[in-house]
């Protein structure tokens, strides 16, 4: 320790696409398991979706993962491991908490209250998480060689881009006030909804 600062050595950090996800692999890594960040999203039953339209939000809210913290503990849950998990409101006990963690030896990751994120800039991989999970199929096939992970890791790759399209047209329609963005929106969302439903079904077949 010097000048205050404690200094912990062999912890990568490489460019991850989601924050929890980016966190979990690096904690994963320094106890000596390497998992790529799609395959943790998978694991950790990452995915899903939430619209939210709230009086206090300018517009409303697409989600497309489950709420904070949930994928750790799914992995951990699954891979049989012991997470230590501290929650405090005081900024100092929460100080001390990550001190105590680095001066022992161990990284330790922080979740902090954040405002809702966009779904093609906010830290989701792009395409409103979909990509990751496109990733955590087509991996998953390569592994086990299983014809539905394919299937299913094709139908990702064709829905992965139409989110980042929908995206497109809402951030046009704000910056321009053009209601035929929110139009072909629409359109699309309608043919995703599709599409997801097909996709589930085929990996419910597993």
């Amino acid at each position: 320790m010097t000048s205050g600062r404690i200094i912990l050595e062999e912890v990568a950090f490489p460019g991850g696409q989601h924050c929890e996800t980016t966190t979990l692999g690096a904690l994963l890594r320094h106890e000596g398991l390497d998992l790529s960040e799609s395959m943790l999203f998978g694991l950790g039953e990452g995915l899903g979706f939430v619209y939210w339209d709230a009086k206090n939000l300018d517009f409303p809210f697409l989600g497309g993962r489950t709420k904070p913290a949930t994928i750790t503990r799914t992995v951990a849950a699954r891979l049989g491991l012991t997470l230590d998990v501290r929650e405090t409101a005081s900024p100092r006990k929460a100080w001390q908490n990550v001190t105590e963690a680095l001066a022992a030896g161990r990284p330790a990751g922080l979740q902090l209250p954040l405002a809702a994120s966009l779904m093609e800039r906010g830290g989701t991989g792009g395409s409103l998480f979909r990509a990751l999970y496109r990733d955590f199929l087509t991996e998953c096939a390569t592994l086990v060689g299983d014809d539905n992970l394919r299937e299913g890791g094709r139908r990702y790759a064709e829905i992965a881009p139409l989110w980042t399209e929908v995206a497109g047209h809402l951030t046009t329609a704000g910056e321009t006030g053009d209601h035929i963005h929110l139009t072909r929106a629409s359109a699309t969302l309608t043919q995703l909804a599709a599409l997801e439903r097909a996709a589930m079904q085929t990996l419910a077949a597993l």
